[in-house]
C-alpha cells in the first residue's frame, strides 16, 4: 500500500477559498421567487380529521386472536373534551359490515389501504392522548379523499349520538358541550 510522506499534510488555510456567487436570474425566469413559509405547528384537528390509522385492536373493545389492529379514520376531534370520534375500518364481506351502515372505500395511494375497506357509521371515542402516539408511532396510512371523508362524517353526524359514546366511556365532563 501506497504511503504518504508525514511532510505532507495540509489543512483547510491552505485550500483556495471560493466564493458563493450569488444567484443570477435569467431574463427567461418570469416568476417570481415565493418566500420560503416557517414551518409552523398543524393543530392535531386539522391534521387528525380525515386521516387513516392503525389503531391497535385493544382501542377497539375486542380482541382478535390473529389481529393486532385495523383501520380507522379519524372522524372528528373535540380538543375541549380530549377525545377523537373513530369510525371502525372492516372487511366488507363480514358480519359486523352486513348489519351495520357503511361507506366503502377503495385503497388509493392516498388513503394507505391495502384493500377495499368498510368504515363503520358508528362513533367509536378514544383519547386524543391515545391518537397522538399512533399517529406519532409510524400508524398513520393516510388521508381519505374528501368527498368520503364528508360521507362518513354526514353519516357519523346524522345518527346523533357520538356524545352520548362519549359521556359513556369517558363521562359526563369530558363531553365538550
Amino acid at each position: 500500500m501506497a504511503r504518504w510522506p508525514e511532510e505532507e499534510w495540509w489543512d483547510d488555510r491552505d485550500e483556495p477559498a471560493v466564493p458563493h456567487a450569488p444567484r443570477v436570474r435569467n431574463s427567461t425566469d418570469d416568476e417570481p421567487e415565493e418566500p420560503i413559509e416557517p414551518d409552523l405547528p398543524v393543530s392535531i384537528q386539522v391534521e387528525a380529521e380525515g386521516s387513516v390509522y392503525r389503531i391497535p385492536t385493544a382501542l377497539w373493545w375486542f380482541t382478535a386472536p390473529n389481529r393486532h389492529d385495523r383501520p380507522g379514520v379519524c372522524v372528528r376531534c373535540d380538543l375541549t373534551a380530549g377525545v377523537a370520534i373513530m369510525s371502525i375500518g372492516r372487511d366488507p364481506d363480514s358480519y359486523f359490515s352486513q348489519i351495520n351502515p357503511v361507506v366503502l372505500v377503495a385503497p388509493t395511494h392516498e388513503n394507505g389501504l391495502r384493500k377495499r375497506t368498510a368504515f363503520a357509521l358508528t362513533p367509536w371515542p378514544i383519547t386524543i392522548r391515545m391518537l397522538q402516539l399512533c399517529h406519532n408511532d409510524g400508524q398513520w396510512l393516510g388521508r381519505l379523499d374528501g368527498g368520503t371523508y364528508a360521507e362518513i362524517r354526514r353519516g357519523i353526524d346524522a345518527l346523533g349520538h357520538w356524545r352520548d359514546a362519549v359521556r359513556d366511556q369517558f363521562g359526563d365532563d369530558e363531553a365538550g358541550q
